[in-house]
C-alpha cells in the first residue's frame, strides 16, 4: 500500500512539473517575441528549425492525447512497452476514449492489461468483418461479391420450381384446323407458322420454355400426329447448374434428382455406385424390363435405402426375384404395378401374397389401379392385407379396376386407416379424404355421409352417367382431379363448377392448352396457373386451374400479344421477397463467390423486358394483324432483329411430299427456305427427283443431314450448298464408283467445314492431305474397325475436338481383346480432342488413356445426358 501511494505521489508531482515546464516555455516565447526585429528574425529562424525537429522526434517516439481529439484513437495500435511509460492518468484518457472502464484505484498493469486485451479483440474483430470482405477489394484486382448460403438455395429452389411450369397455350381455331386436316401435309405446313405466330410473346415468358425460345430450341409440342413430340424434353438445360461447384451439385441431386426411371442391370448399378454420378438420393424409383436381379449378390445397394416410392413396370417377381426386390427396397412405404399380359399371371400374382407384403416393413401404400385383368383372388388378398403388421397401417389402397365393379366389404381396422382409395361404397371408410373412380361405378352411390377432401375421376369415352352424382358433391370437396380430361371436360364444364365448392381443377391431358379452354374456365371464375409434366418419358401433362376472385381477365383476340398468363409475373415478385426476406437473415452462413453467383443468375434470368404490343381490332384482316405484330416487333428491344418467318429454321424433306414442298419453298416469292439453317433429305424413293432449281434460296443453310436411297446422282448437289459447316451423310453406303466418290471429294476440300460424318462412317484418305477441309475440320466420324489405320492421322487435323467412333453392324469388334489388355492398340488421341461420341461400349475405355477428354456421350442410350467428365 505504501509502495502504491508513493508511486501515485511520484506520478502527481512529475505531471504538475511537465504542466509548469510548459507555461514557462510559453511565457519565454512570449519574451522572445518582444525583441528586436533582427534579433526577432534570427532568433525565429532558430526557433522554427528546434521545433520542426522536436515535433518529428515526438510523432516517432510518443502518441499525443491530440491524436484522440482529432479522433485518431481507436486507429492508434499501442505496444505493451509504451503503454508502461505512460502514467496512470494518462493511461485512464486512453481508457476512456477507447471505452474501457477503468479507476485511479486500479494497478497500472491491470490497466495495461485491459488496453491490450482491447487492442486484441477489435484487430480479431476487423479482421472477420473487413479484411476478409471482397467489398474491399477493389484496389487489389476484380471486385467479387458473395450471397449467404441460405439465398443461393432459395435461389436455385425457385429456379427450379417455376421453370418445371409451362404456360404455353396456342389458338383453338387453328388447332382445329391443323386436326381437322393433319393428314393434308401441305395444309399442316401453312397453318403451323400460322399458329406460331399467335399468342408468340405470351409462350416466350413460359417459365419452362423461355429459356428454349432464346436460344432457338423448339419446345415438346403436342397438337396432332404430325407436330407432336414422343417425350417432354424436361428443361434439359437445368442440368448445367450440376457442374457449378460441389455444394449446389450435391444440394440439387439430394433435393431434385429424386425420380429416377431405370432398367436394373450390371451397367446400371455401376454407374448409380460411381462417386460422380449425379443420383445420389432417389425417393422415386421407376423399375422396368428388369427380369433376372440374380447379378446383384453381394454388391453395394445402399443407394435404394432412400427409396420411399418403389414402381415396377414389366418386372419378372418368380423366384428368387420376389426376395431379392424386398431385400434391395427394404425401406419403401408405397409400392405400384403396372400388369401386362406378356409376362403372364403368376409373377405378378405374388403381389398379393402376404410373404411378399409382409417382407416391406415400411409399407403403407399398395397401387394396383392399372393391374387389368387381374386373376388373382380379391377376398384373398384382403384378408392377407388385414394380417400383415405395418407401421401406420394401410392408408392408400387402390384395387384393379376389376375388382371394383362390385361392391367389397372391408375389415374393420382395415378401413379405418385408409385414406385413399377406390373401394365402394366409400361410407364404410371413415377417414378417407381422397377417392378415385370411373363413372359406371358411381351408378346408385353417391358421396353423401363422406369426409372426402379430392376425387379422382378416371372415366374414359365422356360422362354419360356424370349428371346424376356431379349434384350431390358435398362441400367439402375442394379439389377435383380429370386423369381423362380430354373427354371428360366439356360435359363437366356444361354441368357448371359453380354449383358445388371446387377451389382447385387439375386436368390431365397430351395435348396443348388453348386459349379457348382458358377463357372458359375465366367465365366461370377459375384463373389457369400452368401444367406440369407428369413424366419425362410421356408428353402427359398436368393442367391446373385454381377459383379466383375476383375473375380474371378473359384471352381476347383484339388483344392478341398483351395478355399472358401472370404466374412469370408472379415469380419475378416472389423471388424479389424471398431474397429482401432472406437478407435479414444472420449473415454467420457460409458464402460462395461472386463467379459462382453470376452463373445461378444466368440461368435463373428470363427477360421480360418486352414491348411486343401491337393494337389490333376484332374486324382487321389476318393479313392487317399479321402487319401489325411484325412493325411492334421491330420496335422491341428484344425482338427487333427477330423476323416472324424465322420461327421456322428446320424443314424436312420427305419422299412422298417432296415434290409439292419443294417447290412451294423453292417459290422465288417465297422467304421461308432463305431462313433454313438446318436441312434433312430423307428421300427413301428410288423415283424422286431430287432438284433445287432456286438454290440461292437455300443461302444460309449450314446444317445439311442426308439419307437418300440413290445418293450417286444427288452427290454434286451436295458440294452446291457454299456456307455449310456441316455435312452428314453417314447413313448413304459408299458406292463402288470411285470416279463418283473422287469428285465429292474433291468438291468438299474447298469447304470450310467444321463437321464430316463421311459415307458408312468411313474416311477417306485425302481429306488428310493439307487443304482448307483439313484445316477447318472440328468433328469427324471414324468407323470402329478403321481405327488402328487412322488414329496417327489424326494428327494432320489441327482442330479436331471431337470424334464419333460408330459400330455399323453393331458387333463385336477385332480389337476388343487387344483394348481389354491394352496391348496393340493406339489408344494415344491428339491432345486437342475434349469429347468422343461412341455406340460401342468397348470405345468408351479409350477416355482412360487419354486424360484430355472431357466428355464422353453413349449414342445408343437416349436417356443419358452428355455430361462433363467425372459425371459417367
Amino acid at each position: 500500500m505504501m509502495d502504491n501511494k508513493e508511486e501515485e505521489s511520484k506520478d502527481d508531482r512529475l505531471f504538475i512539473y511537465q504542466i509548469e515546464t510548459k507555461q514557462q516555455h510559453n511565457s519565454n516565447n512570449d519574451y522572445q517575441y518582444d525583441l528586436t526585429t533582427t534579433q526577432t528574425n534570427d532568433i525565429d529562424d532558430s526557433l522554427k528549425e528546434k521545433n520542426i525537429i522536436k515535433r518529428s522526434e515526438s510523432k516517432k517516439k510518443k502518441r499525443s492525447h491530440d491524436d484522440f481529439e482529432h479522433g485518431q484513437g481507436e486507429d492508434i495500435i499501442y505496444t505493451e512497452n509504451e503503454l508502461k511509460c505512460k502514467v496512470k492518468k494518462e493511461l485512464i484518457v486512453i481508457c476512456t476514449r477507447l471505452g474501457i472502464q477503468s479507476s485511479i484505484n486500479q494497478l497500472k498493469d491491470t490497466i495495461i492489461q485491459q488496453i491490450i486485451k482491447h487492442q486484441n479483440d477489435q484487430q480479431e474483430f476487423k479482421s472477420k468483418m473487413i479484411d476478409n470482405n471482397p467489398l474491399l477489394d477493389y484496389n487489389k484486382g476484380s471486385l467479387e461479391y458473395s450471397l449467404p448460403w441460405p439465398i443461393i438455395r432459395r435461389i436455385i429452389s425457385q429456379l427450379w420450381q417455376e421453370s418445371s411450369i409451362c404456360t404455353c397455350y396456342y389458338n383453338q381455331q387453328i388447332d382445329n384446323l391443323i386436326k381437322e386436316n393433319q393428314n393434308t401435309n401441305r395444309f399442316i405446313y401453312q397453318k403451323w407458322p400460322l399458329c406460331l405466330m399467335l399468342w408468340n410473346e405470351s409462350r416466350m415468358k413460359c417459365p419452362m420454355h423461355t429459356y428454349h425460345y432464346f436460344n432457338d430450341l423448339d419446345p415438346s409440342t403436342n397438337i396432332s400426329k404430325l407436330i407432336a413430340s414422343t417425350s417432354n424434353q424436361k428443361n434439359k438445360w437445368r442440368f448445367q447448374l450440376l457442374t457449378i461447384s460441389k455444394r449446389i451439385n450435391q444440394f440439387i441431386s439430394s433435393r431434385y434428382l429424386d425420380n429416377v426411371l431405370l432398367r436394373l442391370n450390371q451397367d446400371t448399378l455401376n454407374h448409380l455406385n460411381n462417386q460422380y454420378c449425379p443420383i445420389k438420393t432417389p425417393k422415386v424409383l421407376l423399375l422396368y424390363n428388369s427380369n433376372d436381379l440374380t447379378f446383384i449378390g453381394d454388391q453395394n445397394t445402399t443407394i435404394f435405402n432412400q427409396v420411399e416410392k418403389l414402381k415396377i413396370h414389366r418386372v419378372d417377381l418368380k423366384p428368387p426375384n420376389n426376395k431379392i426386390l424386398p431385400k434391395i427396397f427394404k425401406n419403401i412405404k408405397s409400392i405400384t404395378a403396372t400388369y401386362s399380359n406378356v409376362l403372364g399371371h403368376l409373377q405378378y400374382d405374388r403381389l398379393c401374397q402376404k410373404q411378399f407384403l409382409s417382407s416391406f416393413k415400411n409399407l403403407t401404400s399398395i397401387n394396383l389401379q392399372s393391374c387389368q385383368h387381374f386373376n388373382y383372388n380379391r377376398d384373398v388378398f384382403l384378408t392377407a392385407l388385414t394380417k400383415i403388421t405395418t407401421g401406420g397401417g394401410i392408408t392408400k389402397l387402390l384395387l384393379p379396376i376389376d375388382w371394383c365393379a362390385l361392391p367389397i366389404d372391408l375389415d374393420t381396422k382395415l378401413a379405418d386407416s385408409i385414406v385413399n382409395s377406390n373401394i365402394i361404397p366409400p361410407q364404410q371408410m371413415p377417414n378417407l379424404k381422397t377417392f378415385h373412380f370411373y363413372n359406371y361405378q358411381m351408378v346408385g352411390y353417391t358421396f353423401i355421409d363422406t369426409n372426402l377432401t379430392t376425387i379422382v375421376d378416371h372415366s374414359h369415352n365422356g360422362c354419360p352417367n356424370i349428371n346424376p352424382f356431379i349434384n350431390n358433391i358435398p362441400p367439402t370437396i375442394s379439389t377435383i382431379k380429370l386423369k381423362s380430361g380430354d373427354e371428360i371436360l366439356k360435359p363437366l364444364l356444361a354441368c357448371g363448377l359453380l354449383i358445388f365448392n371446387i377451389n382447385k381443377v387439375l386436368i390431365d391431358s397430351i395435348y396443348e392448352m388453348t386459349d379457348q379452354m382458358i377463357n372458359q374456365f375465366t367465365k366461370i371464375g377459375y384463373k389457369y396457373h400452368g401444367a406440369t409434366f407428369k413424366s419425362p418419358t410421356t408428353t402427359k401433362r398436368q393442367f391446373t386451374f385454381i377459383k379466383s376472385i375476383p375473375t380474371a381477365p378473359k384471352i381476347t383476340k383484339t388483344k392478341t400479344l398483351t395478355i399472358s398468363t401472370t404466374k412469370k409475373t408472379t415469380a419475378c415478385s416472389t423471388n424479389q421477397r424471398v431474397i429482401t426476406n432472406s437478407n435479414n437473415n444472420n449473415n454467420n452462413n457460409p458464402t460462395l463467390p461472386f463467379y459462382l453467383i453470376e452463373k445461378i443468375i444466368k440461368y435463373s434470368w428470363h427477360r421480360y423486358y418486352c414491348t411486343c404490343e401491337p393494337e389490333t381490332n376484332q374486324n382487321d384482316s389476318l393479313f392487317k394483324k399479321c402487319q401489325q405484330l411484325c412493325n411492334a416487333k421491330s420496335k422491341c428491344p428484344i425482338h427487333k432483329n427477330s423476323a416472324v418467318l424465322n420461327l421456322i429454321k428446320r424443314i424436312t424433306f420427305k419422299s412422298s411430299q417432296v415434290t409439292n414442298i419443294q417447290s412451294k419453298f423453292t417459290n422465288q416469292y417465297c422467304l421461308l427456305g432463305k431462313s433454313i439453317e438446318t436441312l434433312t433429305l430423307d428421300i427413301d424413293d428410288a423415283n424422286s427427283d431430287l432438284k433445287f432449281p432456286q438454290l440461292d434460296h437455300y443461302s444460309n443453310v449450314s446444317r445439311l443431314t442426308a439419307e437418300i436411297y440413290q445418293a450417286e446422282d444427288s452427290f454434286p448437289l451436295l458440294v452446291e450448298f457454299k456456307s455449310l459447316t456441316s455435312l452428314d451423310i453417314s447413313q448413304i453406303k459408299m458406292y463402288p464408283n470411285g470416279l463418283v466418290m473422287e469428285e465429292l471429294i474433291d468438291g468438299l476440300k474447298d469447304m470450310s467445314l467444321k463437321k464430316l460424318y463421311f459415307c458408312e462412317n468411313q474416311i477417306p484418305e485425302s481429306i488428310f492431305e493439307d487443304s482448307s477441309l483439313s484445316r477447318s475440320l472440328e468433328s469427324i466420324s471414324i468407323n470402329v474397325n478403321d481405327m488402328l489405320t487412322y488414329t496417327p492421322r489424326l494428327f494432320n487435323l489441327p482442330k479436331l475436338r471431337h470424334i464419333r467412333i460408330i459400330n455399323n453392324n453393331h458387333q463385336t469388334p477385332f480389337y476388343k481383346d487387344l483394348l481389354t489388355k491394352n496391348f496393340g492398340f493406339p489408344s494415344s488421341l491428339p491432345p486437342g480432342i475434349q469429347k468422343i461420341s461412341t455406340n460401342d461400349a468397348i470405345c468408351t475405355k479409350i477416355c482412360i488413356h487419354n486424360p484430355q477428354v472431357k466428355e464422353l456421350v453413349y449414342l445408343e442410350i437416349v436417356l443419358i445426358l452428355s455430361v462433363p467428365r467425372g459425371f459417367i
